[in-house]
């Protein structure tokens, strides 16, 4: 699974990672339709989506993303029933 988090919004998406060969293009979709699902308006999305097509995926220094990415990691493994602390 590849965890997304966009860093203006701190919206997170989980994508599965195979194929790796989409997985880029297969994110865009799957942010858009996030995006969507939480009410963003078709200019946000559009703005969003071209935005992403010139795409560079690295590590991140921002902590507000580290802390999405680390709370969404242990609500997603909590859900998945592997947290043997629950």
């Amino acid at each position: 699974m590849l965890l997304l988090v966009n860093e203006p919004t701190l919206l997170p998406v989980l994508l599965p990672l195979a194929p790796v060969a989409t997985a880029a293009s297969r994110a865009v979709d799957r942010i858009a339709a996030t995006m969507a699902t939480y009410g963003a308006d078709a200019a946000m999305i559009d703005a969003e989506v071209e935005q992403m097509s010139t795409r560079r995926i690295a590590p991140t220094a921002n902590r507000s993303v580290v802390g999405i990415m680390t709370e969404f990691a242990f609500l997603v493994d909590r859900d998945r029933g592997r947290n043997s602390t629950t």
